[in-house]
């Protein structure tokens, strides 16, 4: 990704670049005149240290050679394009071979750009240039659809995708995974009570105590009116139901009225990911229906 420094006032964005060479001279030639030219550079030899490279780090843009033994140029453009976290990777291919089907061929399989070696310094330097400011550009677009407006958090389309894939992660590293399925109780009477402005604060303000209680590595998002979805990778019942205690103990600093927030939660969880994404919601859903009826019966017990 692009390293930022500050110069006084001034912001300056470094681009990030992967290059991908056999070549050891070629490798040692590109960091060296992209380094001079202001760029981060790093480099390796083949396409699978190309794929864990963009995995570890996510490079504003990759230059890598068409032929190379092993995973070459096309063979990237192919893998990229099938990962989920990669595909986003602008990659712009090198050869030494003037050769228009080889050109065709690459821009078919979803090359961002075509170069011929040897490459001129400072027209290699704008085209990377270019491709980094573009994928920043649309990485910025997919970031913002991806947002709930009212609260910052993810939106329903980003937990369920961010659900999705940490189950494929489960499952492929057999590996535990929960949910918290999260309802405000008495969300509609705030609202009738004391205004839609004071709703939306609070749920601002949980959204916000969501974010600062649970882990980094955690899912936070709105998944509509006043519910929310949470994401915990790597955690078991228990896990769950202290991440889910730690939640209700913030929320219940914010206070409407005087009185304070109170949640619903439902938890659900996996030991190994082997689990519909869809059934593993319905039974958080479920078990959080449980705990609001339960609340009610609570609160109808003390008036009574």
């Amino acid at each position: 990704m692009s390293v930022l420094h500050t110069s006084g006032s001034l912001e300056i964005t470094v681009p990030h670049v992967l290059v991908v060479d056999d070549d050891p001279e070629v490798r040692t030639y590109l960091t060296s005149t992209l380094t001079s030219l202001g760029f981060a550079v790093v480099a390796v030899a083949d396409g699978l240290a190309a794929l864990r490279e963009i995995e570890r780090c996510k490079p504003d843009v990759v230059l890598a050679d068409v032929r190379m033994p092993g995973m070459d140029g096309m063979l990237l453009l192919d893998a990229a394009r099938t990962g989920n976290d990669l595909c986003d990777v602008p990659i712009v291919l090198m050869s030494g071979y003037a050769d228009e089907a080889l050109r065709v061929e690459a821009f078919e399989r979803g090359a961002a750009d075509f170069v011929l070696k040897p490459v001129a310094a400072g027209d290699l330097a704008a085209r990377l240039r270019v491709r980094a400011r573009d994928a920043a550009r649309l990485a910025r677009l997919e970031r913002d659809s991806l947002v709930d407006a009212l609260t910052g958090v993810a939106n329903r389309r980003a937990v369920q995708r961010a659900l999705d894939t940490e189950l494929r992660r489960a499952r492929r590293n057999r590996r535990s995974l929960a949910i918290l399925v999260i309802d405000i109780n008495d969300f509609k009477d705030i609202n009738d009570t004391h205004g839609h402005l004071a709703g939306d604060e609070v749920l601002r303000q949980v959204a916000r105590r969501l974010r600062m209680t649970l882990r980094a590595t955690d899912v936070v998002g709105r998944i509509g009116g006043d519910e929310f979805l949470v994401v915990l990778p790597e955690q078991d019942e228990r896990g769950a139901q202290l991440a889910a205690d730690r939640v209700r103990f913030a929320a219940a600093e914010v206070r409407v009225g005087g009185a304070p927030i109170r949640l619903s939660i439902g938890i659900a969880w996996t030991p190994d990911g082997e689990i519909d994404a869809d059934d593993l919601y319905r039974a958080a859903d479920a078990t959080m229906y449980r705990d609001k009826r339960a609340a009610r019966a609570l609160r109808a017990a003390r008036i009574a």
